[in-house]
């Protein structure tokens, strides 16, 4: 049987259907036919496809094993899924969700494939009549729509602007944990090393996970998700970490805990919880900045103290 390309289209999980983009696809690939190219579409919440191979999920190492066979790369406007495709050495033809579709909760996925549009991150359509010709261009010339794929150190070489800019903000080396200073005497006790701490702030579905991703990639530096979700999500809840693991029997969390407090156990998670409501909230922000009321200003130095903690334990567990 001839070799054909295989074109793989990805809409993510999100609960937002998105028949207008599967719709698209199915036209499309019924109109060249199946001798020109096999068309693999996950479809997610969506209608599955009436012509075209469809699978409503991927789990991580199928979709993982799709992107490395696809010829050509076809997704929704979600960063992780764009990267994840550049990442496999395509320039993703990338259609964002359109909340005027009822896609998605609103428009950042239109705002921010427009800017990777700009850059030349991606291939950007917004209309059908776009989408249909770049397919064609895709098929007509595939080495247009690749790109270098990561490197061995895990690197993303020449793509999105953010990872420059964080390179420039974060490129000075961090310093070495527990050096002593030139010159200290003896007997002088080593001050606690400072803890360097890049804060990323948004949105929901904004990027920042594609941003701390690009981060943690950095020499020396380290990626703990949102810890700020820490004292409900992990200690109350008890969810699961990145490796699998529930918090608490996750080995680099409890090594954390044990460092900073120990062991999680020994905090008074109501305690911490109340004043990180009472310190740690957006309308806040004005007090944050010129703090007056003596009780605002002790809660803050409590849970600044159980940050500061908090954050070197990480930096010791982790050795960023």
């Amino acid at each position: 049987m001839p070799n054909h390309p295989m074109v793989l289209v990805a809409v993510g999980t999100d609960h937002h259907r998105f028949d207008r983009l599967v719709d698209w696809v199915d036209r499309w690939a019924e109109a060249i036919g199946r001798d020109r190219a096999k068309v693999v579409v996950q479809y997610g919440s969506a209608a599955a496809p009436g012509f075209a191979e469809g699978h409503a999920l991927f789990d991580h190492d199928a979709l993982q094993q799709a992107m490395a066979d696809a010829d050509i790369v076809v997704c929704h406007g979600g960063p992780a899924t764009i990267a994840e495709a550049r990442r496999h050495g395509h320039l993703p033809i990338c259609v964002p969700r359109d909340p005027a579709h009822g896609e998605h909760v609103d428009g950042h996925q239109q705002l921010f494939a427009r800017r990777m549009g700009t850059a030349g991150i991606v291939a950007l359509a917004e209309q059908e009549a776009e989408f249909t010709a770049l397919l064609g261009r895709a098929l007509a010339e595939p080495e247009a729509f690749r790109v270098e794929q990561r490197s061995a150190t895990g690197q993303l070489p020449g793509t999105l602007a953010v990872g420059r800019i964080l390179v420039e903000l974060l490129g000075a080396a961090p310093t070495p944990v527990g050096v002593e200073p030139v010159g200290a005497p003896d007997h002088a006790p080593l001050p606690e090393p400072r803890v360097n701490v890049l804060f990323v702030a948004g949105l929901g579905r904004s990027g920042s996970t594609l941003i701390e991703r690009l981060a943690s990639q950095l020499p020396g530096h380290a990626g703990i998700g949102e810890s700020v979700h820490l004292w409900e999500r992990s200690l109350v809840d008890d969810e699961l970490c990145g490796c699998g693991e529930p918090f608490s029997r996750c080995p680099f969390w409890s090594k954390v805990g044990d460092i900073a407090f120990g062991g999680w156990d020994q905090l008074d998670v109501k305690e911490v919880r109340t004043i990180k409501a009472m310190v740690d909230r957006t309308r806040y922000v004005p007090a944050l900045v010129a703090p007056r009321s003596t009780r605002f200003n002790e809660r803050l130095a409590r849970y600044n103290e159980l940050l500061t903690s908090f954050y070197r334990a990480v930096r010791q567990v982790s050795g960023a």
